[in-house]
């Protein structure tokens, strides 16, 4: 018997669900879809996080021969994006800091440690989002106040007087493993409340990872130049790993600082993913035993996946052009119920 979800608990669960993973490799591939008009995408993004909160209400939905089948959806594209994540992120951590230890050795401890947590202590991860989520999300805004003294390319924020709405589009569905996460969690974790959570938890979270990715963008963009920008695989990393202090510090790149509690909060991600995987109120879901089948999935694509261009590849080329889809069937399914509840609530009131 799970207990009842604490508002802090649920808000960040859901923060660490759209965040997991997502940080290291943003924002290359929104700037090389939509180019400086990148930031209007991320206007148009936050706003369709914002209608993901009004049209999900937070509960699980009527199990459904449709819920089960977008459910179930949902389910396979988040396995696929956590997969293709981790590639990218033992990739980077052997870039940068482990050069001699080969990437599924970086990606098999992160790994091991993921699944076996959740096998041990099933049902945790919002504990674990509750407790570290706000702490790592004070330290990271910290560090990004730090890294605003490095901006050179202030003109390049503001998006370009022509706007083509084709390079938008793009850069919407570049967006889509981002948003993917957010109506399942509502729904799954919402169930697990004792009361309908208000919409203020729900929407703050979104809003919150919202913000976070647009202020790391405009470090990223500032800092770098969007020409340079597209050149490297992991600028956000890059461009963190260079913020220092004086040098009589006990740490000068405390830069590092943030690029491993970002590996933790990635580990937390993927822990809520597999909560939200394995434990349904309603809809599809998969048995605990199947964690480390997953698992052992993963693994399997971290040796036979060449390279992390590869991943982000078949992540952005392929992975989030299935996620829109099924984001926009799930937002018209989800309109309806809800347009039909409101309905029968209005009738009721009427008699």
């Amino acid at each position: 018997m799970r207990p009842s979800l604490s508002p802090q608990a649920y808000s960040s669960s859901l923060l660490a669900s759209i965040l997991a993973g997502s940080l290291f490799i943003w924002p290359l591939h929104i700037v090389l879809a939509a180019g400086q008009n990148a930031d209007l995408v991320l206007v148009v993004a936050g706003g369709t996080m914002v209608i993901w909160t009004a049209i999900v209400p937070g509960v699980g939905r009527e199990p459904t021969p449709v819920a089960a089948v977008l459910d179930g959806t949902a389910l396979v594209l988040m396995m696929a994006v956590d997969g293709l994540i981790l590639v990218s992120l033992g990739s980077m951590l052997q870039t940068f800091y482990f050069p001699e230890t080969p990437r599924w050795a970086l990606a098999g401890i992160f790994l091991a440690v993921v699944v076996g947590w959740t096998l041990r202590r099933p049902h945790s991860a919002p504990i674990l989002a509750g407790l570290w989520v706000p702490l790592l999300l004070a330290g990271s805004l910290a560090m990004v106040g730090l890294a605003f003294t490095n901006l050179r390319f202030i003109r390049v924020l503001a998006p370009l007087p022509t706007i083509a709405l084709r390079p938008l589009g793009l850069g919407l569905v570049v967006m889509a493993f981002v948003i993917l996460p957010i109506p399942i969690t509502l729904r799954r974790y919402g169930s697990q409340r004792q009361e309908v959570p208000r919409w203020r938890d729900r929407l703050i979270p979104a809003l919150t990872a919202w913000a976070l990715l647009g202020l790391l963008y405009a470090v990223v963009v500032g800092t770098l130049g969007p020409t340079a920008l597209t050149h490297l695989r992991w600028p956000l990393v890059f461009t963190l790993d260079q913020v220092t202090l004086d040098s009589a510090f006990f740490l000068s790149r405390i830069g590092i600082l943030v690029i491993f509690a970002w590996t933790l909060g990635a580990a937390i991600g993927v822990l809520v993913h597999f909560d939200v995987m394995v434990s349904p109120s309603t809809g599809a879901g998969v048995p605990l035993w199947a964690v480390p089948a997953i698992g052992m999935v993963w693994f399997a694509g971290i040796l036979l996946i060449p390279s992390p261009a590869w991943a982000t590849w078949w992540l952005v080329h392929r992975v989030d052009f299935a996620a829109a889809g099924y984001l926009t069937l799930d937002a018209l399914y989800s309109s309806m119920l809800l347009v039909h509840s409101r309905r029968v609530r209005s009738s009721l009131d009427i008699q």
